[in-house]
C-alpha cells in the first residue's frame, strides 16, 4: 500500500478558460464597443435625470419614487452592439460562460487510474450504467449527466451487470460542476429546493446491493452539506432516496457553493479496518482551499467491493438546465494519508432530550454574547453561523424549534457553562434566530422570562410569531420578523401588519417583512439575520460589556410599508428606505431598522424576484479580494446601469457593456452584504443579499 497526501493544490490558469456549453459562445477575450458603441453606453448607463427620484448612499431615501426617465437609455440600447467584431456582455444568459474554479485535474500519482473523457472510451469501456446509460454520455472534454436525471456508473473494467473490479483502500478524486442554468438563482423558490447532488459509492456485498454512498449536496438557497449513506440498492438506481442517512461526525460547512460555471474537486478516501468496518473521508474542495468535511465510519458486512460514481442533475426553478460536470475522475488503490478534521469545540447536553449543542470561538475568553437558534441543534455545526460568531466573539447555541422553552434553554445555558468553563454564558446577552414553532415556544418564552429578557440583544422571528406575540416589556428591542409568503394560511400577512402597527405606533423597535414565493423554511434566512445583528452589535454592543448602550433614535432608518407589496407578479421594485430621523410619515406603518446597512439589506431581500444576482463569494480573512459575477434575468437585458453596495454603500457602478464581474479588494474585517441594484425604466430592482463574514 501506497501513502499519499489527499488534498494538493491545483495547478492555477492565469487567463479565464471559456468553453462551449448548453450552446453559448465562445469567449476567450471582450472587445470593447466601437465609437459609437461605446457613446452609446455610456450615455446610457450616465445619463444626467435617469432614476429621478431614487438618491444614492449617501441621502436620506432610498427606493422607487417614480420621476421622469431619461431616453438615452434606449440610444444606449441601440448602441450595445458596438463595432463588427466586439460582444458586448450584459449578464444574460446569451452571455459567454466562463469557468472558474479547479481548472486542472487532481494530483496524479503512478499507478493511478486517470479518466480524462477526452473520449467516450473512458465511458463506454470502464463504467457500467445499470440503468438510463443513455442520459450519460462523454461531450466537449467531460463526462455529462443529462439534466433531471439521477444515474450512477459502477467502474468496471468489463462493463455489464457482472461485478469485476474489487476495491480494499481506495481514494477517489473528480472534479465536478452542476450550471443548472436558471441563470438568475431562486434564493429559496420553492421548487428548487431539491438540490443538484454528486456522490461516491462502494459496494461491500459482491451483488452490487447494500452499497454505503458518501454523497454531497448542494444548491443555491439551502445548506450545503455532506451525507452518509448505507443500504443503498442499486438494483434500482433512479431513485433519490435511495438508502438510509447515517450519523456525520465533523461536517462542516466551510464557504457556500453555488450551481454555476465553477469547478469544485470532491474526494473520498475510504480505509478499511477489522471486522467489518471502513471510515470514509471526504473533502470539497476550490483552488486547494477545503470547503467542506465530513468522515464516518461504516459497519460493512464485507472489507472489499467495487466503487461508483453518480450525479443528481435537477432542474433549474426557472425550468431550464444544463447537464452536470464529471471530469478528470482519478483513483488510487492503497491508503491515504487525510486531513485532520475541523476541531469542533462542540458540546452537547447529552442530559437533556432537545440535544443542545454548544460552539465556542477557538481562543475567546470570556466570549461577548450567545447567538441562539430555535432551529435545531445542527445550527450549532453551521459554518457560516460559526464565522459570525467568530467575527463577534459569540457562543453558538442550537436547540429545537418545537420542544424547548425558556425554562430548558436556561438550565441548558447553565449546563454548558460548566461543562465548557464559561461561566459567562448565564449571564451574556442573548441574540435569538427562531423558526417556525420555535418563535412562538422558546423565542416568545424567553422574551417573557424576566431574568432572560433583560439579556436579550435582539430578536429575529421566522414565520408564525407576529409582533404582538411578545409581552410589551419587550417592544423596545431590536425586533425583525419575517415568513415566507407560502406561509400566508399559518400567520397571515394582514395579521403581521396589524400587529406592527400596534407595537411601532407604541414606539417598538419591530420590523416585518415577507420573503417572496418562499415556502415554510429557514433557507436564507441568515441573508438578513445577519445584517440586523451586525448593526445591532455595533449600535449598542460594540464595547462588549453590559449593560447594553442606548439606542440613538436618529441613527434607524425605516421602511414604509406602502412601498412594498406581497408581489403576486414580477417583478417589484426595491422599497424606500428613509431616515427615522425628522420623519413626517405615520410610524405605525412603517417597519423599523437600527441602522442603514440592516435596513437595505431587508429591503433587498423583501423586493427579490429574479431580476438580478451576485454570484455567492466564500468568506475568508482581512485583506482577500473577492470577485463577484452579475446575471441578468432574459426580460431584464434592457437595464441603464447596475449598482453594487456594501452594505448601503455605493462602490461602484456597472454601465451597458461593461464587465460583468468585480473584484471587491483587499476586503476589511467585518460582516459585508453584498447587494446588486439593477435599474430599468426609473425603477430599481434588487439582487437578494449576498453576505460575507472577513475574520
Amino acid at each position: 500500500m501506497s501513502s499519499m497526501n489527499m488534498l494538493s493544490p491545483p495547478l492555477r490558469l492565469l487567463v479565464p478558460l471559456a468553453v462551449f456549453l448548453s450552446g453559448v459562445s465562445l469567449v476567450v477575450a471582450c472587445g470593447s464597443g466601437g465609437s459609437g458603441g461605446g457613446a452609446g453606453g455610456a450615455s446610457a448607463g450616465g445619463g444626467s435625470g435617469n432614476e429621478a427620484g431614487v438618491t444614492g448612499a449617501g441621502g436620506s431615501v432610498i427606493g422607487n419614487t417614480g420621476g421622469q426617465g431619461n431616453e438615452t437609455a434606449q440610444g444606449g440600447a441601440s448602441a450595445m452592439g458596438g463595432s463588427a467584431g466586439s460582444v458586448c456582455l450584459m449578464g444574460g444568459p446569451g452571455d459567454p460562460v466562463i469557468l472558474g474554479g479547479d481548472l486542472e485535474a487532481p494530483e496524479v500519482l503512478p499507478g493511478d487510474i486517470h479518466l480524462k473523457f477526452d473520449n467516450s472510451t473512458d465511458l463506454t469501456q470502464k463504467f457500467f450504467v445499470p440503468a438510463g446509460a443513455t442520459d450519460v454520455s462523454v461531450k466537449d472534454g467531460s463526462l455529462q449527466v443529462d439534466y433531471r436525471k439521477y444515474r450512477t456508473l459502477i467502474f468496471d473494467t468489463t462493463p455489464d451487470a457482472t461485478p469485476t473490479d474489487s476495491f480494499d483502500d481506495f481514494r477517489v478524486s473528480l472534479r465536478f460542476m452542476a450550471n443548472t442554468g436558471s441563470h438568475v438563482p431562486s434564493a429559496g423558490v420553492s421548487s428548487s429546493l431539491v438540490a443538484p447532488a454528486i456522490w461516491v459509492s462502494f459496494f461491500p456485498q459482491q451483488a452490487r446491493t447494500d452499497a454505503a454512498r458518501v454523497e454531497v449536496l448542494f444548491s443555491e438557497t439551502g445548506n450545503d452539506g455532506i451525507n452518509f449513506y448505507t443500504g443503498a440498492d442499486f438494483a434500482a438506481p433512479t431513485l433519490t432516496t435511495n438508502g438510509k442517512a447515517t450519523t456525520t461526525d465533523g461536517i462542516v460547512t466551510m464557504d457556500p457553493m453555488y450551481p454555476g460555471p465553477s469547478f469544485y474537486t470532491l474526494t473520498v478516501a475510504v480505509k478499511r479496518g477489522v471486522q467489518g468496518r471502513a471510515t470514509a473521508d471526504a473533502i470539497v474542495s476550490q483552488n486547494g482551499r477545503v470547503i467542506m468535511q465530513g468522515r464516518h465510519e461504516f459497519l460493512l458486512a464485507k472489507t472489499s467491493g467495487e466503487i461508483a460514481i453518480g450525479a443528481n442533475a435537477v432542474a433549474g426553478s426557472d425550468g431550464k438546465t444544463n447537464p452536470f460536470v464529471i471530469d478528470d475522475i482519478v483513483i488510487h488503490r492503497g491508503a491515504v494519508t487525510v486531513p485532520d478534521l475541523p476541531t469542533p469545540a462542540l458540546f452537547t447536553n447529552g442530559t437533556s432530550p432537545d440535544n443542545f449543542k454548544l460552539y465556542l470561538p477557538p481562543g475567546v475568553k470570556p466570549v461577548k454574547g450567545i447567538l441562539y437558534h430555535a432551529v435545531g441543534s445542527y445550527m450549532a455545526d453551521r459554518e457560516y453561523n460559526r464565522r459570525f460568531a467568530d467575527l463577534h466573539e459569540l457562543a453558538l447555541m442550537g436547540g429545537s424549534k418545537d420542544t424547548t422553552t425558556a425554562a430548558s434553554i436556561a438550565a441548558a445555558i447553565s449546563t454548558l457553562a460548566t461543562m465548557s468553563g464559561h461561566a459567562e454564558l448565564t449571564t451574556v446577552p442573548l441574540l435569538l434566530y427562531g423558526f417556525s414553532n420555535g418563535t412562538r415556544t422558546a423565542l416568545t418564552g424567553i422574551a417573557n422570562t424576566p431574568v432572560m429578557r433583560d439579556r436579550i440583544l435582539a430578536i429575529t422571528s421566522d414565520s408564525l410569531a407576529s409582533a404582538t406575540y411578545f409581552p410589551k416589556e419587550a417592544w423596545k428591542i431590536p425586533t425583525l420578523i419575517f415568513k415566507g409568503a407560502a406561509d400566508e394560511g399559518l400567520e397571515s400577512t394582514d395579521k403581521h401588519l396589524q400587529a406592527l402597527k400596534t407595537t411601532r405606533s407604541a414606539g417598538g423597535h419591530a420590523s416585518f417583512f415577507n420573503r417572496d414565493k418562499l415556502s415554510h423554511s429557514e433557507l436564507g434566512a441568515f441573508a438578513v439575520m445577519f445584517p440586523v445583528f451586525n448593526g445591532v452589535i455595533r449600535a449598542i454592543h460594540a464595547d462588549g460589556q453590559m449593560p447594553f448602550e442606548s439606542i440613538n433614535e436618529d441613527a434607524a432608518w425605516l421602511i414604509p410599508n406602502n412601498t412594498w407589496t406581497m408581489a403576486t407578479k414580477d417583478p417589484m421594485p426595491m422599497p424606500q428606505i428613509v431616515s427615522a430621523k425628522g420623519y413626517a410619515g405615520v410610524v405605525g406603518e412603517t417597519s423599523w431598522l437600527i441602522d442603514k446597512d440592516s435596513a437595505f439589506a431587508a429591503a433587498a431581500l423583501v423586493a427579490f424576484n429574479r431580476v438580478v444576482a451576485l454570484t455567492r463569494p466564500p468568506f475568508g480573512k482581512a485583506g482577500d479580494d473577492r470577485t463577484v459575477s452579475i446575471r441578468v434575468s432574459q426580460s431584464m437585458l434592457a437595464w441603464t446601469k447596475i449598482e453594487l453596495y456594501d452594505g448601503a454603500t455605493l462602490v461602484h457602478t456597472v454601465n451597458p457593456c461593461d464587465p460583468m464581474t468585480y473584484t471587491f479588494n483587499a476586503m476589511l474585517k467585518g460582516f459585508h452584504s453584498l447587494v446588486a441594484l439593477l435599474y430599468k425604466d426609473d425603477k430599481a430592482y434588487p439582487s437578494y443579499p449576498s453576505p460575507v463574514v472577513i475574520n
